[in-house]
């Protein structure tokens, strides 16, 4: 299924990409902050009034009865857990796990438990699966040699493992992270290094054999890919200048080549989450603090921003908040995200929104079912503690909590994603990833 990635290929490696996790953990502490605040409907315009009918958060649904459901509420239950497997995807129906054990690339089934998948090359010493196919059938990922990762693409059970190698002459590593509902098309990462630090790195679209390198935009110096549409058609992601100190989001389509995604208003920085089915929605996350490179520093708001070729960028959270996006429904008319304390769905309709409850730090980060009917996030006790999965249901009027049951929560679970029917969540927990039944 299509993953809400971000910097995979940068992990192994010290680089010059403006990588995400010094904002988020900004972030987080400042949201934290916030914890038993109530939502408030802001006072004043805060960037257009809306993208073809959808409105900025904060207009049209009153966020007081958005919960109107939420007596008694629903219940999640476990009914599956993978040992020994940490979850990076799974499959359209959640039957299938791909990911990582013990260092190596591995898939987990109920039949199989979990696998370690085949290496493409004898020297390889460690790897990482990080998508699969809608049907379950192929996965992608990478194995290495010594910290020298190449992007791999496993077809069948157990996985017979194919190589891609690299996207251009004189490229030295490359990941997959990513690939098509249907198994045929890859997107991933390839680079090389100069004095051990990764640079010109380019991200590439792999078809029956043929690569296709996205180039960065003009006077830039390297691409990384971060959403891709459900047929790999269409690639969402950042593109930078180390020289001139600066990270731009651009959309790439394989008919029209490559767009500038323009900012907005006063935003710092723009990051982006997630894209529609058909790669025509993008959201993301539009930082508000001190320009710096390799990221934003001394974050003090986000806004969430929809962009569409017709619209451009379009922020639809309110102003002085720390809204993150979470996830896009495959049809691109619902949004899901975290407002600490609160998650929300955001529709043509306006905001629906409820709070965690009273004590409870979060969510942070979420995640959106495919179909946008349900949002799963991650918080913490006030008092401190491990992590609490926090999840809504959503109807497309109304907003219901779901209570994880003890022994789920008891797990301290992490959302990784949902099933395409959105009856089954998949998180990862302290000894391996659980399976969770929602109503």
């Amino acid at each position: 299924m299509r993953p809400t990635f971000g910097a995979f290929f940068l992990t192994l490696v010290a680089c010059t990409y403006p990588l995400r996790e010094q904002i988020r953990a900004g972030m987080d502490a400042a949201a934290g902050s916030t914890a038993g605040s109530q939502y408030a409907s802001p006072g004043g315009s805060y960037g257009a009034a809306g993208t073809a009918g959808f409105p900025q958060m904060g207009q049209g649904v009153d966020p007081g009865s958005a919960g109107a459901g939420a007596a008694g509420g629903a219940s999640a239950s476990v009914f599956g857990f993978a040992a020994g497997i940490i979850t990076k995807a799974i499959d359209r129906s959640a039957t299938i796990l791909a990911g990582i054990s013990n260092g190596h690339a591995a898939r987990w089934t109920a039949t199989t438990g979990t696998v370690t998948l085949p290496l493409p090359r004898a020297t390889d010493d460690a790897g990482e699966a990080l998508d699969v196919s809608g049907d379950g059938w192929v996965t992608v990922g990478w194995t290495s040699t010594k910290g020298m990762p190449i992007a791999v693409r496993w077809v069948g059970v157990p996985g017979m493992p194919q190589p891609l190698g690299f996207a251009r002459p004189g490229d030295e590593v490359s990941r997959a992270i990513a690939v098509s509902e249907d198994g045929s098309t890859v997107v991933g990462t390839s680079g090389k290094f100069l004095g051990g630090t990764l640079f010109n790195q380019a991200t590439f679209r792999w078809k029956a054999g043929v690569m296709t390198v996205v180039e960065p935009l003009a006077g830039d110096d390297g691409t990384e890919a971060r959403a891709v549409s459900a047929d790999a058609s269409t690639i969402a992601g950042v593109s930078w200048s180390v020289s001139a100190h600066r990270q731009r989001v651009f959309v790439w389509n394989v008919a029209s080549g490559i767009e500038e995604v323009g900012s907005t208003g006063a935003a710092t920085e723009l990051d982006p989450v997630a894209l529609s089915a058909d790669g025509s929605v993008l959201i993301g996350d539009a930082f508000f603090g001190t320009p710096g490179f390799p990221s934003v520093t001394n974050v003090m708001a986000s806004q969430v921003f929809r962009w569409t070729h017709a619209t451009g960028t379009v922020l639809v959270t309110e102003s002085g908040q720390m809204a993150r996006a979470g996830g896009v429904s495959d049809d691109g008319t619902i949004i899901g995200g975290a407002n600490s304390p609160s998650g929300f769905f955001l529709t043509s309709t306006g905001l629906h929104e409820l709070a965690v409850p009273t004590g409870i730090l979060g969510p942070a980060t979420s995640v959106l079912a495919p179909g946008g009917r349900a949002l799963a996030g991650s918080g913490t006790l006030a008092g401190g503690g491990g992590n609490l999965l926090i999840l809504f249901a959503f109807d497309g009027t109304s907003v219901t909590p779901v209570s994880p049951s003890a022994a789920a929560q008891a797990m301290e679970p992490l959302p990784v994603a949902f099933s395409a029917d959105g009856h089954t969540l998949v998180a990862n927990a302290l000894s391996g990833t659980v399976i969770l039944s929602l109503p």
